[in-house]
């Protein structure tokens, strides 16, 4: 079987040229300020004046991001401190404008179980697959993995190396360069927080997700970031596969995780045991939210009880969202009750 290798194809409408378009820029704006108008350097940036002298700084290569700035922010689901960066919002302004040139492009090379950030296939999108597959013929054995301090490790050298196959205006390049150097000098890591490396962090791995995928004819496999997922007929092809996967990633400078939480699993998928992944326990018979959502869940509706906020309101949407592709009934029933009561639909408009 010969498959076809899209990978290859430059980014033709990536150009320098392309992003000093006030359209884009404007567009950009719109897109970096949402939830956060009300901010002096939001509210300056809106104007034509700034927004031209942007372009013209960047026309003139003059544009010189700002260092982040960083702080610590407890993660529930991951259980642990994350150093998140926030740039400053005229370089938010600028990651946008990149990430509108490229981002089309990206969308098309990544493989359609690539479930993590990209529009029409977020959690629910995963959560849906997976339930497909518990019914699905040679998925006996769950290999699950998970790449060890994915954002402080990518290289920054290998990420270019691979930007510039795409990417053939050397301007645009040297931008990009000129933001990541400028976060992180020493050439290695991508920060949390930033737009830009969202996206630049699922391409990273984009060639894995093709060799797995298409050379090596892996038909359950999914990806969320960093989390590896691959239903295989037997043990002995999962091992061959963990092994293959970690050597590749030693050419990327990543390792898969050998110890603690989200450490590399092998095991069969009975009746009993489930495949826990973004969010969900999917079991061979009925797929459930994870205990420690459920109570998140039952904590956000009782605050919703007392006191109503557009911020709670439109995190019971969300919820409800992913809720209602689950096998979780009476909860999303008693939800559906409660927007209703409430009138939680109504505050999010």
């Amino acid at each position: 079987m010969i498959v076809k290798d899209n990978t290859l194809k430059t980014w033709k409408a990536v150009t320098y040229e392309g992003l000093l378009d006030p359209e884009l820029i404007e567009f950009s704006w719109q897109k970096a300020s949402e939830g956060k108008r009300g901010r002096k350097s939001v509210k300056r940036m809106s104007k034509a004046s700034e927004q031209a002298k942007l372009i013209e700084e960047l026309r003139n290569e003059t544009y010189e991001p700002v260092l982040c700035r960083n702080m610590q922010k407890w993660d529930k689901n991951a259980k642990k401190m994350r150093d998140i960066s926030c740039p400053a919002f005229k370089d938010q302004m600028v990651h946008w404008a990149l990430m509108t040139l490229m981002k089309p492009y990206m969308e098309r090379e990544f493989i359609k179980h690539n479930v993590a950030n990209v529009p029409g296939r977020g959690l629910s999108y995963g959560n849906k697959i997976i339930k497909h597959w518990s019914h699905k013929r040679g998925t006996k054995y769950v290999l699950k993995m998970d790449v060890t301090k994915y954002y402080p490790s990518i290289d920054i050298p290998i990420l270019m190396d691979k930007l510039k196959k795409k990417i053939r205006d050397t301007k645009i390049i040297a931008l990009i360069e000129k933001i990541l150097y400028k976060e992180s000098p020493c050439g290695k890591g991508l920060t949390l927080g930033s737009y830009l490396n969202l996206w630049l962090a699922l391409f990273y791995m984009n060639e894995l997700d093709h060799t797995i995928k298409e050379k090596l004819g892996i038909k359950f496999y999914l990806r969320y970031v960093d989390d590896m997922l691959i239903l295989v007929k037997t043990k002995r092809m999962a091992q061959k596969l963990l092994a293959f996967i970690s050597n590749y990633l030693q050419t990327l400078k990543l390792r898969i995780k050998d110890k603690g939480r989200g450490k590399s699993k092998i095991y069969e998928w009975s009746k009993e045991r489930f495949v826990d992944m973004i969010g969900m326990r999917t079991y061979r018979n009925r797929q459930l939210i994870r205990r420690n959502i459920y109570l998140k869940i039952r904590r956000l509706m009782d605050k919703v009880k007392k006191k109503r906020t557009t911020h709670r309101a439109r995190s019971i949407m969300s919820y409800k969202g992913i809720i209602q592709h689950s096998d979780c009934i009476y909860l999303y029933k008693e939800m559906q009750r409660d927007i209703k009561k409430y009138k939680i639909k109504e505050l999010v408009a």
